[in-house]
């Protein structure tokens, strides 16, 4: 038998646990508030575009304003890439970490170019045909260099014409994807050729560790910085 005390108890401690939103319940009530907020204040999107916004959930990027996970404020900004829209499209507001009075304030339209898949590319099988063939070669940070590290990428006229069945065939325009290993002055450089200058259609030719200084006369122009990968090369025109 539970005495009426004991019922007043429990009943008082459910209520409360019934009381208790979760921070899940409250990151869902600021997306809805910034949904409909873009869509009130972004009439260019189709039929199609105010759909995705409706039924997918943003992206959410914050940044602290004030400290502390009740007290402190964070900027909150909630992002859609919205398919077939030019733009990124951010709702900004400000709110405490759990979110639980997040309001939107203001609408960004963000211009972007999306990454060249094909240079990512590129880099990636660099990447993974040093860590695989090097190995023995590399010391253990010289490997994270490449690991870790964004290469270089530059026009090049390094003389791989022997690796190719028909050296008499124009190639395309060589470029190469190079990091350098200051522990011990070298480069590892990976050399291939792709129509029209840019990374598509590119493969490696030559995989090298060289002295830095064979790299003297062999390379020209910076294509790509390391940090720079997001937006593709520009064409060139090859040379005959």
């Amino acid at each position: 038998m539970i005495k009426l005390g004991s019922l007043t108890v429990l009943t008082a401690a459910l209520m409360l646990l019934c009381g208790c939103r979760t921070d899940s319940y409250y990151q869902h009530r600021a997306a809805e508030r910034a949904r409909e907020y873009l869509l009130d204040h972004a009439p260019e999107l189709t039929a199609e575009q105010t759909g995705y916004v409706k039924y997918t959930f943003p992206e959410v990027l914050r940044a602290p304003v004030l400290s502390g996970y009740n007290t402190g404020v964070d900027q909150i900004i909630m992002m859609w890439r919205i398919p077939d829209a030019d733009q990124l499209y951010l709702v900004l507001g400000t709110s405490s970490a759990r979110m639980d009075n997040w309001y939107p304030l203001r609408l960004l339209r963000k211009n972007y170019v999306a990454a060249d898949s094909s240079l990512i590319g590129a880099i990636s099988n660099c990447r993974n045909y040093a860590l695989t063939n090097f190995h023995g070669d590399l010391s253990a940070a010289e490997l994270n260099v490449i690991r870790l590290n964004d290469p270089v990428i530059v026009d090049s006229s390094f003389p791989v014409d022997e690796l190719r069945d028909d050296p008499g065939e124009n190639p395309g325009h060589q470029l190469s994807v190079i990091w350098k290993l200051p522990e011990t002055g070298r480069a590892a450089v990976f050399c291939g050729y792709s129509r029209g200058g840019t990374m598509a259609g590119w493969q490696v030719n030559l995989a090298s560790l060289m002295p830095e200084a064979q790299l003297t006369g062999k390379i020209g122009a910076v294509r790509k910085q390391p940090g720079d990968f997001n937006t593709p090369l520009t064409p060139v025109t090859a040379k005959e």
